[in-house]
């Protein structure tokens, strides 16, 4: 997860960049993505928000689920840019 983090990232600012919003973003890296747990994180927050979630609800999920600090600190800075 740590290793895919910082690619992960980077596609998901060159995605909003290019014009599509954040969700967009997320569904991009994850088709984009193969075997990759934090892909497939991602995918279950795609799921979370369908179900009603909040985004902050989703994302914090996936932290607890990987339950690591650099995905934690990610997390909260997507929380608190939103």
């Amino acid at each position: 997860v740590i290793v895919d983090l910082p690619f992960f990232i980077d596609l998901l600012a060159l995605s909003t960049e290019a014009g599509l919003d954040f969700i967009g973003s997320i569904q991009r890296v994850v088709e984009k993505a193969e075997n990759s747990v934090l892909a497939d994180e991602l995918g279950q927050v795609l799921k979370d928000l369908k179900l009603g979630s909040t985004r902050a609800e989703a994302l914090r999920k996936m932290a607890d689920r990987l339950d690591m600090s650099e995905v934690t600190s990610f997390v909260t800075v997507l929380i608190d840019a939103d």
